[in-house]
């Protein structure tokens, strides 16, 4: 009987067999017998269920245990799922990564715990003390997005960086980048965007950006960047470009007539003799032209079709300018504030069907809406500080799409504001 025992203690698929012999089995061993076979078919279950879980989180990522920064989860849109922390496991479906985000205390002899993290797609350093001598151990990773924004990072750490193969956006703003390291930068095999505003950086750095055939976007704003520097630039393929707050004057924009893919442009500090250096970009979406020294003469700006956002404010754009913005068709957001704009230029703006958002702060308009009654799709009107009345706003009845207005400082009356939202009970005004 021992003998029977020992084998089914191992071998449970005999237990119905064995079982039926009856003669000659104590209780005892039955007991013993039925204990072994419920054990046997528990384990079998449990490495079932092991095997599955396996199977089902082969996306299961282990995350280091890191004091000094946080780990978020990106969803495959790209969002930061609620900004809440994941625990050190955590599963990431398909499409979804990794965002590391450190607190201003980690040291570069903690970036190490980074060295072989699967799925990390986005890491922030931005404020931190670190050196970059901790940059030696991003070799292996699959970053797509770094932050070292407000950083004092300079010299050969920037190196290491061209190991990244993964890498396209690099924030660089107000860091302690200095020109010469901006030869390391040129040796990233993918990057597609840069940030260097608010930097030291001048037309000796940026001149090696013109070995950097993926570049895609560059911001420049608030550099030392000249016109010759620009020239530098213009064998590249740029589609996004940020020179606010720079030394580019009207002479400097003729070297960006070779950016035929350009799609957003934002420059300061020029006239309206500039404004033919734009005048070909049929591909320009959104131009920024703010707070410069433009005096009339934006007639370059009416063969720019595909443009949807336009800024023109705090310059001296007069009614007989709006006239060459007519034929916009595709013009989404409109920015005319702090310009000489009054009723009678209003009625140009009447063929602008797409158009979204139209801010007039700091103008002269109040009645002349009446030219502008069936703009059939006006979502956002900024009136603050205009010489509005009630008069004006009764115009605005017809706006059947708005839904946001800002009356602020204006000769409105409480009574007038009333009856406008009676008659647009879903409009927001500020006032």
């Amino acid at each position: 009987m021992s003998k029977m025992l020992t084998f089914l203690l191992f071998t449970s698929v005999l237990l119905v067999s064995c079982s039926d012999q009856k003669s000659n089995n104590s209780n005892s061993d039955e007991v013993k017998i039925k204990k072994a076979v419920k054990k046997n078919i528990k384990k079998k279950e449990n490495e079932k269920h092991s095997y599955n879980t396996t199977k089902i989180d082969k996306n299961l990522v282990e995350l280091p245990e890191i004091p000094f920064g946080s780990f978020y989860k990106i969803s495959k849109q790209g969002k930061i799922e609620k900004e809440e922390k994941v625990s050190r496991q955590t599963l990431l479906q398909p499409g979804e990564k990794l965002l590391f985000k450190a607190s201003k205390a980690i040291k570069d002899e903690n970036l190490i715990l980074l060295k072989n993290m699967k799925r990390l797609s986005f890491l922030d350093l931005s404020g931190t003390k670190i050196t970059g001598e901790g940059f030696s151990y991003f070799r292996k990773l699959t970053v797509e997005k770094l932050y070292l924004t407000g950083t004092e990072i300079t010299g050969k750490p920037f190196e290491h960086l061209k190991y990244l193969s993964s890498l396209k956006e690099l924030n660089l703003s107000y860091s302690g980048v200095a020109n010469r390291d901006i030869k390391y930068l040129s040796n990233i095999p993918n990057l597609e965007a840069l940030n260097l505003s608010g930097t030291e950086i001048a037309d000796e750095g940026i001149k090696h950006l013109q070995h950097t055939p993926t570049l895609r976007i560059l911001n420049a704003s608030s550099t030392k960047i000249t016109n010759v520097g620009l020239k530098n630039l213009q064998n590249l393929s740029l589609e996004e470009l940020y020179l606010e707050g720079t030394k580019i004057t009207d002479d400097g924009l003729k070297y960006l007539q070779n950016f035929s893919n350009i799609r957003i442009l934002t420059v300061s500090n020029i006239t309206s003799k500039g404004l033919k250096h734009l005048q070909n970009f049929s591909t320009l979406q959104e131009l920024d032209l703010g707070s410069n020294e433009i005096e009339s003469g934006i007639e370059p700006l009416r063969n720019l079709s595909a443009l949807r956002n336009l800024n023109i404010g705090n310059n001296k754009i007069t009614d007989q300018d709006l006239k060459h913005l007519q034929h916009l068709s595709a013009l989404h957001t409109l920015l005319l504030h702090e310009t000489q704009i009054t009723d009678e230029g209003l009625k140009y703006l009447r063929n602008l069907s797409s158009l979204k958002v139209l801010i007039l702060w700091d103008t002269q308009v109040d009645k002349g809406f009446e030219h502008l009654q069936y703009l059939p799709s006006l979502l956002t009107l900024g009136l603050s500080r205009t010489q509005f009345t009630d008069e004006g706003l009764k115009y605005l009845h017809n706006f059947s799409t708005l839904r946001e207005v800002d009356l602020d400082e204006t000769r409105v009356t409480s009574s007038g504001v009333a009856e406008l939202k009676k008659a647009l009970p879903k409009l927001t005004i500020h006032k």
